[in-house]
């Protein structure tokens, strides 16, 4: 039954192992919700919110009801399946969200492939994610502030290591954009020069007509 939501609500654990949404989306869904209310009712779990807490903080901040319902079974199960497609987060992201999202609703270490089989990605790129998880970049990771491919290079970079191919695909294509802006200025400051001179030519032909 959908019920109006109370204030003060809090986050369920397992939600909020998810990010909040970045500040200019969140302005458009609290102006969203300021015109049009709340469509789509926040699910509660144990008092808590389980998924909906964007919905909620927005409503709030609009100062608009929120309408919620209760749901049991598996919390982990209903975050993933709520969570799992968001477009605001990258791929990294998502593996370490889903990793801990598993392993919060399990209680045990989730294998590689059954989070690579949800994610539709290879075990090999799961494993990379994990790696750096367990290294302590789990906090940087979930934040968006690195990607596994800038860790593995620094990493590779400190230990001496050859660049592997996409590595170095990667820059040749740094290098050929930075070439292709730099003759676009090129030819920017070329027309420039050309306007000017053509502009002179016309006053001094100009002066020359009228000195006659």
């Amino acid at each position: 039954m959908i019920q109006r939501a109370p204030k003060g609500l809090k986050r369920h654990p397992i939600g909020a192992l998810w990010p909040n949404l970045p500040p200019e989306e969140f302005r458009q869904l609290r102006d969203d919700i300021a015109r049009n209310g709340v469509k789509v009712p926040i699910i509660i779990q144990a008092g808590k919110i389980l998924d909906g807490w964007q919905r909620y903080r927005a409503a709030t901040a609009a100062n608009r009801d929120c309408p919620m319902v209760e749901m049991k079974g598996d919390p982990s199960q209903l975050v993933l399946s709520m969570n799992s497609s968001r477009r605001h987060v990258t791929k990294a992201q998502r593996i370490a969200y889903i990793t801990l999202t598993m392993e919060a609703g399990s209680g045990r270490v989730v294998s590689n492939q059954a989070i690579a089989t949800f994610c539709h990605v290879s075990a090999g790129y799961v494993s990379r994610v994990r790696k750096w998880m367990r290294e302590g970049w789990t906090g940087e990771l979930m934040a968006g502030n690195v990607g596994v491919t800038e860790l593995d290079e620094q990493r590779a970079k400190e230990e001496g290591r050859p660049a592997t191919a996409k590595q170095k695909a990667r820059e040749r294509r740094k290098k050929q954009k930075a070439e292709v802006d730099r003759l676009f200025d090129d030819r920017a400051a070329l027309l420039r020069a050309m306007r000017q001179c053509t502009c002179e030519a016309n006053r001094e032909f100009i002066e020359q007509l009228q000195g006659e």
